[in-house]
């Protein structure tokens, strides 16, 4: 039997997991964002001791923060793990998963976390705007961030993202976004996203759900 994630792998014609760059984008609250990001921090530096590479970027607001990164399938599935461990141990709370998916390549350049300037980062949080909208916007947006910052010269690199709130405000999503996004029930947590690829895929037919069959079960006429 295989999982949704196995099947996936079998569609793409991929045979190791070590050629997979999956990249995750998710959000949550937490009453530390300093300690969180530290802890993400120690993992990165560990994955590059490895000599593995890994991207992406974490913008943490004082009491919630969103997160994207970019790592081979083996080292994503530690992290994921560390993910739930946080929130197990309620160093993190309401995480819920924005978008994952594999890629033939990353979208940063390198790994990078800042606090944001509250009074820089763009979009309240409006009724009329649906959960797939708002989702569908910070990922679109921190996509955009990360091109953005794959084309600014070396020297400057480090100015920019500190003055991100100036340089590309309307890339930064604000914290009530942020909070909006971490409290919805449509939007799966880390632990639960990670229940969900390791369940056995069970494939269902049409026919199977539909009486009478749709094909015939027995021969039309029967020869004595």
């Amino acid at each position: 039997m295989e999982s949704l994630y196995d099947q996936m792998l079998v569609d793409r014609q991929v045979d190791s997991y070590h050629a997979i760059i999956v990249r995750l984008i998710y959000v949550a609250r937490a009453a530390d964002t300093s300690a969180v990001a530290e802890e993400y921090q120690r993992f990165v530096d560990d994955v590059k001791r490895g000599g593995t590479s890994v991207s992406g970027i974490l913008l943490a607001h004082p009491k919630c923060f969103i997160h994207s990164i970019e790592l081979p399938l083996e080292r994503m599935t530690e992290f994921l793990d560390l993910v739930k461990a946080q929130e197990l141990r309620q160093d993190l709370s309401h995480s819920r998963v924005l978008f994952m998916s594999d890629s033939t390549s990353p979208v940063f350049i390198k790994y990078d976390q800042r606090h944001i300037n509250l009074t820089g980062s763009k979009g309240e949080c409006s009724s009329s705007d649906s959960v797939e909208e708002m989702a569908t916007d910070c990922v679109v947006s921190l996509t955009k961030l990360g091109i953005f910052l794959s084309e600014i010269e070396p020297s400057s690199y480090e100015n920019v993202l500190d003055l991100l709130h100036e340089k590309a405000p309307t890339l930064l999503s604000s914290s009530a976004v942020i909070e909006h996004l971490s409290s919805v029930a449509e939007l799966d947590s880390v632990p639960r996203h990670i229940e969900r690829y390791s369940e056995i895929l069970c494939v269902l037919l049409d026919a199977e759900t539909a009486w009478p069959h749709p094909v015939t079960l027995f021969p039309a006429t029967i020869h004595s």
